[in-house]
């Protein structure tokens, strides 16, 4: 069977790192040179406690509940384990100690130094012995299974076997390099004894393992193989006996069989590095685990030959018979046999397994039979022999619990009858806090997010947090005693916000809130739970706080410390996160499949209008991972990271979480990890903490912060159209925060749209462009069809027509002419409600215009020119220049955007103030391509595009009906140009009439509804801005019943039938009252026209006067032409 190696994770800082098993196998224990001792539940492990036992650790063994170490003080300290409370000094040396081994059973203590002694010691401290005799420093030590001999090797280059009994050398071998120091030598040369009965013991020599015959102490084997490069430096054996392990300095793990003396297995460390220590699996489960010069470890599986019964410890041996009928079923029978013996001895014995025989040991017929249990199959039996001790079944069972085949001799075991298997449970992840270091750490960070850093500090000499601030002008630096023993953290830019879970009954869970933003001297505030209930995850908004305790409760508070609404959620709480208005709530929902998470989300709304976004959604993460850190960007949007490093965003579009981006992939080793502190999607930034074979960063030295790439995982990465796919995806994926905040009430930044949509643009021609030159036409076409304006269309369309592709432009063509309708037609549903919401707000001084000029025509504009009629009624003088010089005409103020021009509109526009000398022409006709449904063969692809751009020509001729418009009041202002005065009179009243009967529009049914209900709606949202007030008004009459809205159509059209009629009078009245004005004055003019011309001097005044005005005439008749000629000129 082939070795499997799991990937190699870092454990410790560089240098020398040992490890080994707890007694039950189900945890790993290591120490380093960094002075820590870490215990591990598995190699998969993020968070393995760790305790802190000096400088530098350089050996270890646990054994009973008990860990074995040594110090800084020259001593071998004892811990409890896994509490790590100090339990004692076991031994004292005046130097460093190299190496400890412990006895099977725990008693007896065995190790060996720096000042050349070895000592072994009763762990309960009753006696001490000391072996003097080797003269350097100790490489290692090895105890005898049968606790008769000790053996240990040295610097001086040799190897002794002393006899424990009156300690004294009974062996000794000049075989090893000497050396001086432990840190120069080549080799740890680490012995080893045959378990069992310690007959043989292994020492590692050169390129080879020398085995040496206990007794006569005679060499009788070197374990050799051609693939060894380097001295072996570790020798072991299996816990059967029948494998010895070496290791040599390169890295290199070999396994021999001991009966042929062959090596039958072989691994090789992935960076040749020297492997410091390794270590068996105490139940026999085929795995090693070792740790080299690094600091990491590793786990191999199957290291062994699979033909091998590993030694458990049992009450009962198994053989199995070596006579099988049927060769196709002989392992299903043999484990049902198995099967059936751990069922009868379930209640007895849980731990019952099978044990092989031992190697020095070839009698399998020593025991007596017990009996078994017997059933016959079909076609073949198996038969087994239960070997009898003291633990098993008495002799009544014996007889009634076999059946015995006279005729054969052959007794077969029973079958296990089918039980139910449920699945495999899979522990609950606990909750945590996001951008956190675990609790147990002395040093540790209690958050990390873009205001600031709170650390805590938990030792003999100081228990305190610090609080830090990226931006000092925000606050400064804080500093507080942690004497209730405030785990959780968390801060803004409002707040810092600490929580500690109760220590006892006596000591509830308790929050406290440093609010230094408030205006007020207050500035903490504090609250206790209730008894019973401990909090387990808090997070910060905007003006609130929130906390998620044991009860499944969700607590809100004000930032001022009002309690607020109380959530329950389905679940234990696994964290919580805050941003804005936000509240994010992941909690479990189920027990997952076997492996895996199953975590609930909730994201609320906890201001404004209160309302669930998700709402019991499944948190997606990878397999087999957990949840590692869960926030908000910057910019509002909510991600997730998990222990695979794969991060996912909420799409806001599909209301969907997306994977964005692996931290894993950008790790340099497999062991390595990325620490995520915040998000920002503008720029693109996912920031976080390298950490080198670690999950969480260090508190000192300061960690640097790093910034990571986004990128979706999409399929074909390497080619030029995957990598154009993925720039669209991220960037469209990464704009949907601009919609969202501004359906908030956020001012968006329009040059920050236009460069995003620009981005996105960008992406699509590329593809479009990759596409064409693929001659994937109808790609293309699926390209072109998500280009958001008309512009981007037109640019695909000539790409297209300028690589040939005619079928491709004629499609992109209609495609174009279908964008420019949907734009019109939304553009017009849009000015629709904001036009319906201007006429309300401005019915009392303004008249909504329908013209397509650039400023709207209002009841003051018509009383201006009327103003300017009178004036020049008088006699006053006008300039004529060409231009309007009058200051009141030019200021007019703008309503609204102009809609897009129509013929129609225009020639209505041009018939409110009729110009004498404008000649009508007729527009020349146009033959049209798609007369007859045909297109003509020569045709430009852009003819349609050319008529559908009016904008230009509408304005031009928008610009000329005003100019026009313009000089034609001036000159109807002359009263003796082509007519009386009376019938300039006349056109006078005529146009006002034609003038005024626009701003007379009926009022539509949506706006006299509006009219009724606004002021209900005001009140029932008075927060509530004037156009989304208006909007929200859109959507209720919307919803409305025909039946309703026929209702309010008969109710306005009442209203606006009152109001024509009222106006009608006036205007009647107001007729009236110039007539006879105009009349009185008439004849006050004729009576003194005829005083006058009683004498001669008054006839020869008002000649001249005559003369003069026959002169003005003339002069002005000269001049209209001039500018006739001119705005000839200008039209064509």
């Amino acid at each position: 069977m082939t070795a499997e190696m799991k990937s190699m994770r870092y454990g410790h800082s560089d240098g020398h790192t040992e490890v080994c098993y707890e007694d039950n196998g189900e945890h790993i224990v290591t120490c380093g040179s960094d002075g820590d001792l870490r215990i591990w539940q598995s190699i998969e492990d993020e968070y393995p406690q760790t305790l802190s036992v000096g400088n530098q650790t350089r050996t270890m063994v646990v054994k009973n509940g008990r860990v074995f170490t040594n110090s800084d003080s020259n001593t071998v300290q004892a811990f409890t384990f896994p509490e790590g409370s100090p339990d004692g000094i076991i031994m004292r040396f005046t130097a460093p100690v190299n190496h400890l081994c412990i006895s099977s059973t725990g008693d007896l203590l065995l190790a060996g130094s720096d000042d050349f002694h070895v000592k072994l010691v009763k762990v309960d401290g009753s006696t001490q012995k000391i072996f003097l005799g080797h003269d350097a420093p100790i490489l290692s030590v090895a105890l005898d299974p049968e606790n008769v001999f000790i053996a240990s090797s040295s610097c001086d280059g040799s190897i002794k076997v002393w006899k424990i009994e009156d300690q004294t050398c009974v062996q000794t071998w000049n075989i090893l390099a000497r050396c001086s120091d432990l840190s120069i030598s080549k080799t740890l040369c680490r012995l080893s004894f045959q378990p069992g009965k310690g007959k043989f013991l292994a020492v590692p020599v050169d390129k080879a393992i020398q085995v040496f015959q206990r007794d006569n102490w005679t060499k009788l084997y070197s374990l050799q193989d051609e693939r060894i490069q380097q001295e072996m430096s570790l020798s072991a054996w299996s816990l059967d006996g029948k494998f010895v392990i070496g290791v040599s300095v390169d890295g290199g793990i070999y396994v021999w069989n001991w009966e042929s003396k062959s090596c039958v297995q072989f691994v090789q460390h992935d960076k040749k590095l020297t492997i410091c220590a390794i270590a068996l699996h105490p139940k026999g489960k085929n795995e090693i685990v070792y740790t080299d010069t690094e600091g990491q470890l590793d786990v191999i599986k199957n290291l062994l030959p699979e033909s091998v019964d590993q030694a458990k410890p049992s009450h009962s041996e198994i053989t199995q018979s070596t006579e099988f009928e049927d060769d196709n079923h002989d392992d299903e029978d043999f484990l049902a046999a198995a099967n059936a013996i751990e069922l009868l001895h379930g209640n007895q014995d849980k731990t019952a397994n099978f044990v092989h025989d031992e190697v020095d040991d070839g009698d399998d017929d020593d025991d007596d039979d017990i009996g078994t249990l017997v059933t016959q199959t079909p076609k073949h039996r198996s038969l087994l022999r239960i070997q009898d001790d003291e633990n098993s079944l008495d002799s009544t069972s014996k007889g009634t619990s076999s059946i015995a085949n006279d005729s054969d001799n052959e007794r077969v075991v029973a079958r296990k009858p089918s039980v139910y298997t449920s699945p495999q449970f899979v522990p609950l992840q606990k909750a945590f806090q996001p951008s956190s270091t675990p609790v147990h750490l002395s040093s540790r960070f209690m958050v990390w997010n873009s205001v600031g850093i709170i650390k805590a500090y938990s030792t003999e000499e100081e228990n305190s947090i610090e609080v830090e601030f990226h931006d000092t002008s925000l606050h400064h630096a804080m500093h507080t005693d942690n004497t209730v023993g405030y785990t959780m953290g968390t801060m803004s830019t409002e707040a810092v916000v600490l929580a500690a879970e109760s220590q006892d009954s006596e000591t509830p869970s308790q929050l406290l809130c440093l609010h230094f933003s408030s205006w007020d001297n207050q500035k903490e505030w504090s609250i206790t739970m209730p008894n019973g209930e401990d909090i387990k995850a808090i997070t910060l908004g905007y003006g609130w706080l929130a906390v998620a305790t044991d009860k499944r409760l969700v607590r809100l508070f004000s930032i001022g410390g009002l309690q607020r609404e109380i959530i329950s959620i389905p679940g234990p709480v696994v964290c919580l996160a805050g941003h804005g208005t936000q509240l994010l709530i992941i909690y479990h929902m189920a027990t997952g499949i076997p492996g895996d998470q199953c975590l609930g989300v909730k994201l609320l709304s906890v201001y404004g209008q209160q309302k669930h976004i998700v709402s019991g959604d499944q948190l997606p993460i990878s397999s087999q991972s957990t949840l590692v850190w869960l926030g908000f960007s910057a910019e509002g949007t909510p991600f997730s990271v998990d222990s695979n490093g794969i991060v996912r965003m909420l799409n806001r579009e599909l209301m969907s979480w997306s994977p964005v981006a692996n931290t894993r992939s950008k790790a340099k080793g497999r062991s390595d990890h990325y620490w995520i502190v915040g998000v920002h999607e503008n720029p693109l930034q996912l920031r976080c903490i390298p950490c080198k074979g670690a999950t969480f960063p260090p508190t000192l030295p300061r960690p640097a912060v790093t910034i990571l790439e986004f990128q979706i995982p999409l399929c074909e990465m390497n080619t030029e159209k995957g990598k154009s796919e993925e720039e669209y995806w991220r960037n469209r994926s990464f704009s949907h925060h601009m919609k969202y905040n501004q359906s908030q009430g956020y001012e968006l930044d329009k040059n920050e749209e236009k460069a995003a949509q620009q981005e996105i643009n960008n992406a699509l021609m590329k593809l479009f462009a990759i596409s064409c030159k693929t001659d994937r036409d109808f790609r293309g076409g699926e390209v072109a069809e998500m280009m958001s304006s008309e512009h981007s269309i037109s640019l695909a369309i000539k790409y297209a027509s300028r690589m040939k592709k005619l079928s491709l432009a004629q499609y992109l063509s209609q495609l174009a002419k279908q964008k420019a309708e949907e734009e019109s037609a939304a553009a017009m549903a849009t000015e629709n409600v904001v036009d319906d919401y201007y006429i309300y707000s401005n019915s009392s001084n303004a008249v909504y215009s329908h013209t397509e000029t650039e400023w709207s025509t209002q009841k003051n504009f018509h009383s201006q020119t009327m103003k300017g009629d009178d004036s020049d009624d008088n006699g006053e003088d006008m300039e004529d220049d060409g231009s309007c010089s009058n200051q009141n005409f030019v200021k007019k103020s703008p309503i609204l955007k102009p809609r897009k021009v129509s013929a129609t509109r225009s020639q209505t526009s041009d018939r409110r103030l009729k110009n004498p000398f404008k000649i009508s022409e007729k527009s020349e006709t146009v033959p049209s391509s798609d007369a007859g449904g045909v297109k003509p063969k020569g045709s430009n692809i852009f003819d349609e595009m050319k008529k559908k751009m009016p904008n230009k020509a509408t304005n031009k001729t928008v610009k000329i009906t005003d100019t026009i418009s313009c000089k034609t009041r001036l000159k109807k202002s002359q009263p003796a140009l082509f007519q009386s005065k009376s019938k300039t009179t006349g056109d006078k009243k005529e146009h006002q009439e034609s003038s005024e009967a626009p701003s007379k529009k009926p009022v539509s049914t949506f706006q006299f509804w509006l009219q009724q209900n606004k002021g209900k709606l005001a009140k029932e949202y008075p927060d509530m801005e004037e156009i989304k007030l208006m909007k929200l008004a859109t959507q209720m009459w919307r919803s409305l019943s025909a039946e309703v809205k026929q209702g309010w159509s008969e109710k306005a059209k009442l209203a606006t039938r009152t109001s024509v009629n009222t106006d009608q009078e006036d205007k009647t009245q107001k007729q009236t009252e110039t007539e006879t004005f105009e009349d009185k004055n008439q004849i006050a003019k004729k009576r003194k026209l005829e005083e006058e011309n009683g004498t001669p001097k008054k006839k020869q005044t008002l000649a001249r006067i005559n003369g003069k005005s026959d002169k003005t005439k003339a002069s002005l008749s000269s001049s209209t032409s001039d500018k006739l000629a001119l705005f000839a000129f200008q039209k064509d």
